[in-house]
């Protein structure tokens, strides 16, 4: 089998990798200590309202910010998913 992507021990030495890694666990910091995840030299976690019905934070290293999560069909499908399987109930 081959090993999980966050594995420690594939990931080290890789720079994109371990700028990820850095990125991710900064946002966590700060949100931790201020409810706020964004800090100096990180991309603007913006607000969720200010993100629209189909964006999210997008976290890549040296690319990240808001951008397309899902699309107005991929909703339209789980809703009704949901309304099929669960909301009938």
């Amino acid at each position: 089998t081959f090993p999980g992507q966050s594995s420690v021990k594939l990931m080290s030495g890789n720079p994109t990798e371990e700028a990820l890694a850095d990125e991710v666990s900064s946002y966590w910091v700060n949100f931790a200590r201020t409810g706020n995840p964004n800090g100096k030299g990180l991309p603007e976690w913006p607000m969720v309202n200010q993100l629209g019905p189909t964006q999210a934070m997008l976290i890549d290293a040296g690319h990240s910010g808001p951008g397309p999560w899902l699309s107005q069909a991929k909703i339209n499908l789980y809703d009704a998913i949901y309304k099929r399987d669960v909301g009938a109930r």
